[in-house]
């Protein structure tokens, strides 16, 4: 009777490590930052609007964004206020978010982000505050300046 018994919480000791096990492997899916973002608008005329939709995708360890959708610009929009190989290129496709590579939990860095509306590269911090949400931060120095960005997919 104490083998049996012996027996039937050992599988139920397995059945909980494999659920704990599945329920940690699905979080940790949940917390990759590839995936496509939308950014609302946080002041001005745009408060509110989505502004952009950015794809980030991982290639060999090394992560980028890219615009796939900008709402409030004219289709085949170009980037007229971006300097050198950017210049007068359009900005849906354009990759502006480079060089990203894991830092931590969470955390990616060492990469480098173009503002296009200002023509101005800054260094770069993504971060996820939860599985939806997306923290981009670029950087001069010690002055940052953070935007976030929502989950679609």
């Amino acid at each position: 009777m104490k083998k049996e018994a012996c027996q039937a919480s050992m599988c139920v000791l397995v059945a909980v490590l494999v659920v704990m096990f599945l329920a940690v492997s699905a979080h940790a899916a949940e917390s990759s930052i590839v995936g496509v973002w939308s950014f609302i608008g946080d002041e001005g005329p745009d408060k509110g609007k989505e502004r952009a939709q950015m794809e980030i995708y991982e290639k060999n360890g090394v992560y980028e964004g890219k615009y796939v959708k900008l709402p409030l610009l004219a289709p085949g929009a170009l980037c007229t206020t971006c300097n050198g190989d950017k210049k007068d290129k359009p900005l849906v496709g354009m990759v502006f978010v480079w060089g990203m590579k894991k830092t931590g939990d969470n955390e990616y860095g060492g990469g480098k982000v173009y503002e296009t509306e200002k023509g101005k590269e800054y260094k770069c911090k993504l971060s996820l505050d939860n599985p939806n949400r997306l923290k981009l931060q670029g950087c001069i120095g010690f002055i940052c300046k953070s935007k976030y960005w929502n989950r679609i997919k």
